[in-house]
């Protein structure tokens, strides 16, 4: 099985470490590892759930209906009150 060099072919006259342009900058260095850090939370961040109850009340008796019919809520197409269609897709939800 062949061997992979990432110097061949080289002499050890031409490989050098090659610095990083953060060594001699610790300020730098510093912000990059804060925004490093507030990346890596923003990922795991959950969506805010206070939208989602918004966007019902904000919904149509058809959209809420749609939504019913998703969830599989029984009789949704009686329910003719719009609070009443909402508390009961929060139950199923």
């Amino acid at each position: 099985m062949p061997h992979y060099d990432r110097h061949g072919g080289l002499r050890e006259s031409h490989i050098e470490q090659r610095d990083s342009v953060l060594d001699d900058d610790a300020d730098a260095m510093d912000e990059a590892a804060h925004a490093l850090r507030e990346a890596e939370v923003e990922a795991v961040r959950p969506a805010p759930v206070a939208s989602d109850e918004k966007r019902l009340e904000d919904m149509s008796m058809d959209e809420l209906r749609a939504l019913a019919a998703k969830l599989e809520v029984p009789n949704r197409d009686a329910i003719t009150d719009q609070d009443l269609l909402v508390a009961t897709i929060r139950e199923r939800m």
